[in-house]
């Protein structure tokens, strides 16, 4: 059973231990016992891949199509800067500063400002993207959808594209998570 069901589980028996006690059907405080009563949450260990397997996944990655150039710019932001898919979908073209060869974006789940060197092959991949990929359109996100109205990237069409990514790459993923999220764990354990 999962944690949700365990807490739904303790909050009813000590509504109707209260209850209970109120209308002296019992005469103890049992409810009181499930006053302290905490879930124990154990932690998920992150998955991550070593440094060969994510060059086998990079390497891996098809660069034919417009959508294959986009997943594979979104891939590279993930596994070589450890940019979460909220902070990939959401890249605008304000945050690439060219001249600078730097990223700058405030990240969504903190509102932390974080700047990132822009490295060469990243920059590439985002380059072929917008030069050969990435359909016209006024919008300021670099990402779009890959159908009309091309609407910008969402964190699923990051998600998803980053794991077709892994599942066709041929790295076992054998219980281990397989997104952006896991890319970005493995960049920080090798460091």
């Amino acid at each position: 059973m999962n944690a949700a069901i365990w807490v739904n589980i303790i909050s009813c028996l000590r509504v109707l231990f209260r209850f209970w006690h109120e209308r002296h059907i019992i005469k103890e405080r049992f409810h009181d016992l499930l006053d302290n009563y905490k879930w124990v949450k154990y932690e998920k260990i992150p998955s991550f891949y070593t440094a060969e397997e994510i060059s086998v996944i990079e390497k891996s990655a098809e660069r034919s199509s417009g959508t294959e150039k986009r997943n594979y710019a979104m891939l590279l932001l993930a596994s070589r800067l450890g940019l979460r898919a909220s902070d990939i979908a959401g890249l605008k073209f304000s945050s690439i500063d060219w001249e600078r060869n730097e990223i700058n974006l405030t990240q969504y789940k903190t509102g932390n400002p974080v700047s990132l060197p822009l490295l060469s092959d990243v920059g590439n991949a985002i380059i072929d993207y917008l030069e050969n990929g990435r359909f016209h359109s006024a919008s300021q996100h670099i990402f779009l959808s890959a159908r009309p109205p091309y609407v910008p990237a969402t964190n699923l069409m990051v998600c998803t594209a980053i794991r077709k990514i892994i599942l066709k790459s041929g790295v076992s993923v054998k219980n281990r998570r397989h997104g952006p999220h896991s890319l970005r764990h493995s960049l920080a354990c090798r460091q």
